[in-house]
């Protein structure tokens, strides 16, 4: 679009919030605007845990929701009494281009009975909202942000500035940040990279999140507040389809960077044995915003049920959360950096199992997630004694790790045991109660889809330091390399 038809929307929104301050001013002045910002976020932090609680409250301590006051069955002051609005209106409406960029698509036809305006002269059709909500919500969004009713017309360019980048950039930069659950982090940032980083999410952007979720059953308000710091991917870009279909994008999961946020929780989950995982998944804006809530930050996403399913039991009050200091976030830092460069499909597979294992409510699924990621990496193309040759090749890299206390009779013996209960639970046999627990060295026991999980990370811990390893045959040169020497 032209630089002369964005100058021409500029101009007409200056227009519309100078002639609206000067008018709304007095019914504010009244106490006769009753129009909030409603729900409003709050925030407190829980004694037991120190992880945030974040709620809406309805009540006149919220801000006032200016934008309000031109539109509904209280409006104090009807859009369309107003020259400069009308003018806005009739502008945006008569523009095809406008029209495709800010409306979603049953409304860009003109002759649409959704894009035609009420007979009651307070209301308007949602098409004439769209057009003239570019002028209130700068409105309100600048009274809030500046703190002041005077017209300065700079101001007013800098405020309105990300609504009209929405509408005319063709690509819109952007950072992926997503919320890190339950875990208490001992500094406000660390790089992880040239373009990731854990941050502490400041207070605003805390109640900026507050009802960023996606409609319907899933995540537990309680566990979505439940996190001070989060994994920041910066510096993606998408290109601008029009402001309707953007609420599209961000609202569908799909759209996010799954691959890299899960590398991360794989990262944190092996440097630092953290049980955690995330609840949102979230945009914040260069420069250009989808809508305004007062003076909060814009903030744009959904939510994903991506944590184990035992945070809802409370886990926000819990005491002994994980906390990760300066050291460990280097640990985490080298892991990301070669889980991202990694390119072997094995590899990339075997942390997709280990990350559904933290987060499947049914034991034998999580084993059968461990079993397929070990398979992943030490399987080879023959089938024959599968079990015998993982064992043995599980054996031989677990000598590798520098802090290893088991021997390579207790790693296979393990193994085996492992499969077998695997065996019971994919064949339906009804001895798989008798397997599920397995028998270690100093006569404790412990759930066989955990010791899975357990080896599983072992195994991947050592490829990552070792990709030499990630070729099968490679481990079995190790092996007969190490009974030669003998």
């Amino acid at each position: 679009m032209s630089n002369a038809l964005r100058a021409e929307l500029e101009n007409l929104i200056v227009n519309a919030v100078r002639v609206g301050l000067v008018k709304l001013k007095p019914i504010v002045d009244s106490d006769r605007l009753w129009s909030w910002h409603s729900p409003w976020p709050s925030i407190w932090y829980r004694p037991t845990s120190g992880m945030p609680w974040i709620s809406d409250s309805s009540s006149k301590s919220t801000p006032l929701d200016l934008s309000g006051a031109f539109f509904g069955h209280d409006c104090k002051l009807p859009w369309n009494s107003i020259p400069e609005f009308v003018a806005l209106r009739n502008f945006v409406l008569a523009n095809s281009e406008l029209r495709r960029r800010l409306l979603p698509s049953f409304l860009r036809d003109p002759e649409s009975p959704s894009a035609k305006s009420d007979s009651d002269e307070k209301y308007a059709s949602l098409a004439d909202l769209l057009a003239t909500n570019l002028a209130s919500d700068v409105l309100d969004r600048y009274v809030h942000v500046t703190g002041q009713w005077t017209f300065d017309v700079d101001e007013v360019l800098r405020v309105a500035a990300p609504n009209l980048a929405v509408i005319f950039e063709p690509e819109l930069k952007l950072d992926v940040c997503v919320p890190i659950l339950f875990v208490r982090f001992d500094f406000d940032s660390e790089l992880l990279g040239e373009r990731a980083a854990i941050e502490r999410i400041e207070e605003d952007y805390q109640l900026a999140r507050a009802g960023k979720y996606k409609y319907g059953p899933g995540v537990h308000e309680s566990v979505l507040g439940g996190a001070t710091h989060w994994l920041v991917l910066k510096d993606f870009a998408v290109q601008n389809p029009g402001r309707s279909d953007l609420y599209d994008i961000f609202s569908d999961a799909r759209a996010y960077p799954i691959p890299a946020i899960d590398a991360f929780f794989a990262a944190l989950r092996l440097g630092t044995g953290a049980d955690t995982g995330y609840a949102q998944l979230l945009v914040r804006p260069h420069n250009w915003c989808l809508s305004h809530k007062a003076m909060l930050p814009p903030l744009e996403g959904t939510s994903l049920r991506a944590y184990p399913y035992w945070f809802e039991d409370f886990r926000w009050l819990a005491e002994d959360l994980p906390s990760v200091g300066e050291e460990q976030a280097a640990v985490v830092r080298r892991i990301y950096s070669r889980l991202s460069e990694n390119s072997e499909r094995s590899m990339n597979a075997a942390v997709r199992r280990m990350n559904r294992c933290y987060l499947r409510d049914d034991e034998d699924d999580a084993a059968v997630d461990a079993t397929i990621g070990l398979e992943a990496l030490l399987a080879d193309d023959e089938k024959t004694e599968l079990t015998h040759k993982l064992a043995l090749r599980v054996a031989a890299l677990l000598q590798l790790l520098p802090d290893n206390q088991l021997s390579p009779s207790q790693v296979f013996r393990d193994i085996r045991a492992i499969y077998k209960h695997r065996s019971e639970i994919v064949h339906g046999e009804k001895r798989v109660e008798k397997t599920r627990m397995i028998s270690l060295p100093d006569r404790s026991t412990q759930p066989a889809s955990a010791l899975a999980l357990k080896y599983l990370r072992s195994v991947v811990e050592v490829l990552l330091e070792h990709p030499q390893y990630l070729k099968p045959a490679a481990i079995d040169e190790l092996i007969l390399a190490k009974l030669r020497s003998n």
